[in-house]
């Protein structure tokens, strides 16, 4: 499997929090949870943002402490392998309280990304 840039791999975040906040789009807390299609399409996006960080290079998310990548790729761990230990708050708490704030911070990385050619 061939390696993926980092433009590639900051689009992949990009793209996911754009789906997961489109996904939770309209939801209160009671309803997103109640909601199990839309709570496990939001929760596999929040896998997809922390994957993707998880293979982004050290030395580019040092030049990057604004963005939260240890909490990132820390959440995609536990959904992955302790998946019955996900709380339904903090994933609310993420998607209604952290992605909208994440979303610019990755454009404006997926710009560097792309101008540096990394």
């Amino acid at each position: 499997m061939s390696k993926r840039s980092v433009a590639v791999l900051v689009d992949d975040m990009r793209e996911a929090t754009e789906r997961a906040l489109g996904y939770a789009d309209g939801y209160s807390y009671p309803s997103f949870v109640a909601d199990a299609r839309t709570f496990d399409a939001v929760l596999r996006n929040l896998e997809v943002i922390g994957e993707a960080a998880s293979q982004v290079p050290v030395p580019f998310r040092e030049q990057h402490p604004e963005i939260p990548w240890r909490q990132i790729v820390g959440l995609r761990n536990v959904v992955v392998h302790r998946y019955f230990a996900v709380d339904p708050e903090t994933v609310w708490a993420i998607v209604d309280g952290q992605l909208p704030s994440l979303l610019p911070q990755l454009l404006s990385l997926q710009r560097e990304a792309s101008d540096d050619g990394a």
